[in-house]
């Protein structure tokens, strides 16, 4: 199967984060908004058969790139 990676939404993210057992407490929609708002930000999410299987935030804080 192709994996495609994609510039995702906080929603999938979300979706994401809840879907994974290594996250106890995944963040919720308000978090994330929170912590990307006001920040040059890229959330790329990969998809499996049109199905999001991962993701992987980046945030930039003062010229450097943040990998979340």
């Amino acid at each position: 199967m192709e994996i495609t990676i994609q510039n995702g939404n906080i929603e999938t993210a979300v979706q994401i984060m809840s879907a994974l057992p290594e996250f106890s407490s995944p963040y919720n929609f308000g978090e994330i908004n929170n912590r990307l708002k006001n920040v040059p930000h890229l959330n790329l999410v990969a998809y499996m058969a049109d199905k999001p299987i991962g993701r992987k935030p980046n945030l930039r804080q003062q010229k450097k790139l943040i990998l979340v």
